[in-house]
């Protein structure tokens, strides 16, 4: 994710959603599958840092460069908990973007 920006110098991407039930750091799922929800991390500094959608870890400060701050961002579908059936997987995250 990129946010183009000039005059700053550190950008910070906040997300919020639903969380998944039974599964605090994952989003909820919309769709029709059983079982699954999104997992939404970013590899800043290399390994992957879970961004949860209860929001105890859900913001990332990411500094400025030729006017551009980009956040790695990955997206994917993780396990509950509850036993996983077959269909669609939909969520909706929020993101705010504040510079400084």
């Amino acid at each position: 994710m990129t946010a183009n920006c000039s005059d700053a110098t550190h950008v910070t991407f906040r997300f919020a959603g639903t969380p998944a039930p039974g599964h605090h750091a994952l989003f909820a799922n919309t769709g029709s599958a059983g079982g699954i929800g999104l997992w939404l991390y970013s590899r800043i500094n290399g390994g992957p840092q879970t961004i949860t959608a209860n929001g105890t870890d859900s913001s990332r400060t990411v500094e400025t460069s030729s006017n551009k701050a980009v956040l790695p961002l990955t997206a994917a579908y993780h396990k509950t908990g509850a036993a996983v059936t077959q269909g669609t997987l939909a969520s909706a995250v929020t993101v705010s973007i504040t510079y400084n």
